[in-house]
């Protein structure tokens, strides 16, 4: 992961527990994999009993769980942990 200040590495961390609670959330309710929680079905998995805030204010978008590239957390404010991770540009197609 590529985090340029702080607040990038905060929010990157925070969409990989949003990454990891889905996967818990989808293997405990049984879910198919085009199912995609709410932040209200997801925040009693925090340790806070809390959704996560990006720290710089962006806004989360939770994704589904299936192994696609274009379905992991991203942020309004700072994009996807994935996108950071292969070098790509968000807007470079594969």
């Amino acid at each position: 992961m590529s985090c340029t200040n702080k607040l990038h590495c905060s929010c990157f961390s925070n969409q990989l527990q949003i990454r990891a609670h889905t996967l818990s959330w989808k293997f405990e309710k049984r879910k198919g994999k085009n199912d995609v929680p709410t932040e209200d079905q997801l925040k009693g998995y925090f340790d806070t009993g809390k959704f996560p805030q990006c720290p710089g204010g962006g806004t989360y978008e939770v994704a589904g769980v299936t192994k696609e590239r274009d379905v992991y957390p991203s942020c309004s404010e700072h994009g996807c942990y994935v996108d950071e991770e292969d070098g790509k540009p968000d807007d470079e197609e594969d």
